[in-house]
């Protein structure tokens, strides 16, 4: 099989399991009731390490298009942010572990990669959430100053701080240290090289 079929096809089995896990949702009630853990980030940040950022972005892309048109509650929105938040994911943790001179291709460029990452999806989410995701799913920030969060915080300042912030962490966190542990086994298989 010649590379350009092969990496095709891995993508399109990246893309295929993306979708598949994005059915799968875990309520983190404790955060707030509409929060959700997915693994969808997973599949395209594989893509990333092994084909580049343009790969791990359509894997991405493609998840997104489908949960909007299959089954989206928020017309489209919640999709959008997602696509944002993980794009930031992505491309952040991609371009050190493909690009960075000295950390490229290394496992050192995977960790700082994925902690760079992680930063960065945490300020991606607070300003998307901020002045995207909110505004348009609630109208306006109004009625967050009716709702409690963790530690009695209430309005915009304590849903950033108690449940965007937390919750993005806890995800991005999970999902590099997902792939930080499979992303070596799978890559033999991903690229179709015999594994040593």
């Amino acid at each position: 099989m010649n590379k350009n079929l092969r990496t095709l096809t891995a993508m399109a089995i990246l893309t295929a399991l993306s979708i598949l896990l994005s059915r799968f949702e875990i309520p983190l009630v404790f955060f707030a009731p509409w929060i959700k853990l997915d693994f969808t980030w997973l599949p395209a940040l594989l893509a990333t390490f092994a084909f580049g950022a343009l790969g791990g972005i359509g894997v991405l892309g493609i998840t997104n298009l489908l949960q909007w048109l299959t089954h989206s509650t928020t017309g489209g929105i919640g999709e959008i942010g997602n696509f944002v938040l993980g794009a930031a994911l992505i491309l952040s943790a991609g371009l050190i572990y493909k690009r960075d001179y000295q950390l490229r291709h290394t496992k050192a460029g995977a960790w700082v990669g994925s902690a760079v990452g992680t930063v960065v999806t945490v300020l991606s989410a607070l300003a998307v959430n901020t002045y995207f995701l909110i505004p348009l799913l609630m109208g306006s920030t109004a009625p967050l100053d009716n709702m409690t969060f963790m530690f009695g915080m209430s309005g915009l300042t304590g849903y950033l701080l108690t449940v965007t912030l937390p919750f993005n962490l806890l995800k991005s966190a999970i999902i590099c240290g997902v792939l930080l542990l499979i992303y070596k086994p799978l890559s033999p298989i991903l690229h179709g090289r015999p594994r040593r």
